[in-house]
């Protein structure tokens, strides 16, 4: 039986499942069957328009071990690493520092068997190890610094929505209407949004998967470990009603109930709710700004301008398109959200 049939059937065992049910069980099964990276596939993460991005990546995390305290032995975790390029692009550049001239444990956290295949090949010829959970040994036995990283890795995790109807509350499901087709439903519930006056319609959106998932990544830095994390994703920075599920195919967007399963489902990231779990874990915690913001301070522009001086026109106009999709207002550059977190009070780049 196919995904679509399986989905169906225990729709109608039930009559309905809560929408973070279905976008769980539509990524699970999308992410282990679609190859959705690159011009091929659904979309293009900002480490596939440039090497550069990821080059970024490494000068953040050189800075900010300079400013976390030193160790012998270094991890870099990687939450969901795509096609593996943002990491091959970090473990190539922090060669050429000497602060990164230590023993460096490269780690993927990936659950697609095809995407590990492909990382693999992207990867081989660095030594990485890749994990399933974030509870693995591997995590909680490593003795160093730890560093957790992640490019549009949060906003592929499950949400729940509640919309205001009638002067209440009403939690979103998905039922099967009496076409054959998918369709919201609303049932009662006891949630109460911690915002204040809504209006008929409005909706309010929150990921338990994502609350869950930071407050285990953040138990991984104990009272002994030292270093930081940084996620970056499409978001917004103060809570709101909003409604941002939404489904991406062949780089165009689809309709979430429509071919489920063969879509990526993603939602916008709630950036204060992120800040406010890594607070209470006693990490420090910094502005939320902008990509363009974190690329700039990290030396993208310089960096694009020594690639360009170094190519011939052809790529150079390639290097410059690519700067200004990375960065540009109208593209990713404030769209993207970036967050950091520390064990140590300091000032990572781009950060205050």
């Amino acid at each position: 039986m196919s995904f679509q049939n399986n989905l169906f059937e225990k729709i109608r065992k039930t009559g309905a499942i809560p929408l973070d049910e279905y976008m769980g069980l539509c990524n699970a099964h999308y992410y282990a069957n679609e190859n959705p990276f690159g011009q091929s596939g659904d979309f293009i993460t900002a480490p596939e328009i440039s090497q550069i991005f990821g080059e970024m990546i490494a000068v953040w995390l050189v800075d900010t071990l300079g400013h976390v305290g030193s160790s012998e032995k270094i991890m870099i975790l990687e939450c969901g690493s795509g096609r593996g390029t943002m990491m091959f692009d970090i473990l190539k550049t922090i060669r050429n520092f000497k602060s990164f001239q230590v023993d460096v444990k490269a780690v993927i956290l990936e659950n697609s068997q095809g995407l590990i295949s492909v990382q693999k090949e992207t990867l081989k010829d660095f030594d990485i190890e890749w994990i399933k959970d974030i509870h693995s040994p591997i995590l909680k036995n490593f003795e160093g610094t730890i560093f957790i990283i992640g490019n549009e890795f949060l906003d592929a995790l499950p949400i729940k929505q509640f919309v205001f109807k009638h002067q209440k509350w009403f939690e979103r499901y998905i039922a099967e209407n009496e076409n054959g087709y998918l369709s919201f439903v609303k049932y009662p519930t006891e949630y109460m949004p911690p915002l204040s006056d809504p209006e008929e319609g409005d909706i309010y959106e929150f990921s338990p998967a994502i609350e869950q998932f930071l407050k285990n990544a953040t138990s991984i830095f104990d009272s002994y470990r030292q270093g930081g994390m940084l996620w970056i994703d499409y978001g917004y920075d103060k809570d709101a009603f909003v409604d941002t599920f939404q489904a991406v195919r062949s780089h165009q967007y689809a309709d979430p109930l429509k071919t489920p399963g063969a879509n990526d489902l993603t939602a916008h990231v709630k950036f204060s709710k992120i800040k406010d779990i890594c607070s209470e874990a006693g990490l420090h915690t910094y502005n939320i700004i902008t990509q363009r913001q974190f690329l700039q301070s990290c030396g993208i522009d310089l960096r694009a301008n020594q690639l360009m001086k170094q190519k011939d026109a052809v790529v150079s106009k390639e290097i410059e398109q690519a700067l200004f999709r990375l960065t540009d207002p109208t593209q990713m550059g404030t769209l993207f959200k970036c967050f950091a977190a520390t064990t140590s009070k300091v000032q990572p780049a781009g950060f205050v």
